[in-house]
């Protein structure tokens, strides 16, 4: 069984930090509108993870909006994306979001 997988192609591709490709359907990192955003902070409530964080650093009438994303924490399900009725997150097929140190893994959307 053994001596017969060295002759055969490996199952997985080669990968070794050069572009990766993958389908347009694969969810990958959130892509963010701060401009239609009404920060009704319902996407942090349906997050299952809680991976996810919006921030008004502004005032109620003049927003200063950002969100941030723990990809540590996020298992790309697109909760978040669904449950927002201002379609100011939306899923990418961006996945190569490896980092080096654990404090890297949050990042701004």
């Amino acid at each position: 069984m053994v001596f017969k997988s060295l002759f055969r192609k490996p199952s997985t591709i080669q990968y070794m930090g050069g572009k990766l490709s993958l389908d347009n359907r694969v969810r990958g990192l959130l892509r963010y509108d701060p401009a239609t955003c009404i920060d009704c902070k319902l996407c942090m409530r349906d997050c299952p993870t809680g991976a996810i964080r919006i921030v008004n650093n502004g005032t109620k009438t003049e927003r200063d909006m950002h969100a941030y994303l723990d990809t540590g924490l996020c298992i790309f399900c697109g909760q978040c994306a669904d449950s927002c009725s201002k379609n100011s997150l939306s899923c990418t097929s961006k996945a190569d979001l490896s980092q080096l140190k654990h404090d890297d893994l949050t990042i701004e959307l």
